[in-house]
């Protein structure tokens, strides 16, 4: 698997959310979000909160044992993490916008410094769960931060009818790293012979594809393409981070935005593909 750099890429993020954050009124933080029941002020503080804590447990190895229950499953987990998520932002409603602000920007320079020094190919604390992995390195733990970083500033923008930045510096790391998930997603379709392939191809201002195909017993990415496609699959790029992202969790809405040229319920299981944990 190649390795997608990231880590350049948080302090601009920061820039970016800092100058739309300073510019805003004081009814634009209570502007809700696309997430049901967080408004952009939570959301706010939610960026924070993954800053905090990942330095708190990672950096400063400290943790927190009390009320922490049985992990189980994955939903236990998603569950749990939601459980966290909720407590901060419900605590930091009563801070006010300024001190938010002063706090993100103290929070994400402190990550940025901390992320920057991991050897990127070492055993991370965290595997990335929605990839199917039960190890990860740290670059891939650090390019699913990112994409942490990426879209829930996306989520502001959109509360505030701001411009998206699917710019491709932005937006290729990001789909590099969402598209590591495909051989986990596409892993209950299994009858096929070695060499049958999948295409995924966005289209936009990123215009990129990716191709996996089965060998033996799993999904791989494919070095080349040397036989034909079983199925191909477009989808815009402004678009599919919407999806893979639960921002709308109205999946089948965008059966409309999807091409496939081939197997249909292969195709439409892209629209299935989940980034975040929950």
């Amino acid at each position: 698997m190649k390795r997608i750099e990231t880590i350049h890429l948080f302090p601009k993020l920061t820039e970016e959310l800092l100058e739309l954050l300073q510019g805003l009124e004081a009814s634009d933080w209570l502007k809700p979000s696309p997430i049901n029941g967080r408004t952009v002020k939570d959301l706010v503080s939610h960026l924070i909160d993954g800053s905090l804590r990942n330095l708190s447990f990672q950096r400063d190895n400290f943790t927190d044992d009390t009320n922490v229950p049985n992990i189980n499953s994955y939903k236990d987990l998603v569950d749990f993490i939601q459980k966290l998520n909720k407590e901060w932002m419900i605590v930091s409603r009563r801070l006010s916008p300024p001190i938010l602000i002063d706090l993100l920007q103290y929070a994400d320079k402190q990550f940025y410094e901390f992320l920057k020094n991991k050897n990127p190919n070492d055993k991370a604390i965290f595997s990335v769960a929605w990839a199917g992995e039960a190890e990860s390195q740290n670059w891939f733990d650090i390019a699913r931060e990112y994409t942490e970083k990426w879209h829930h500033q996306m989520q502001i923008r959109l509360a505030l009818n701001k411009p998206i930045l699917l710019n491709t510096e932005y937006t290729e790391p990001l789909y590099d790293t969402f598209m590591i998930a495909l051989p986990h997603l596409f892993r209950e379709f299994s009858d096929f012979e070695n060499n049958t392939k999948i295409k995924i191809s966005l289209t936009g201002k990123l215009n990129k594809s990716w191709v996996i195909e089965w060998k033996t017993d799993k999904w791989i990415f494919a070095d080349s393409i040397n036989s034909k496609i079983y199925t191909s699959i477009e989808l815009p790029d402004d678009i599919a981070w919407i999806i893979f992202t639960n921002t709308d969790r109205e999946k089948d809405k965008y059966t409309t935005n999807i091409k496939i040229n081939g197997d249909k319920s292969v195709g439409l299981k892209l629209l299935e593909l989940v980034t975040v944990m929950s």
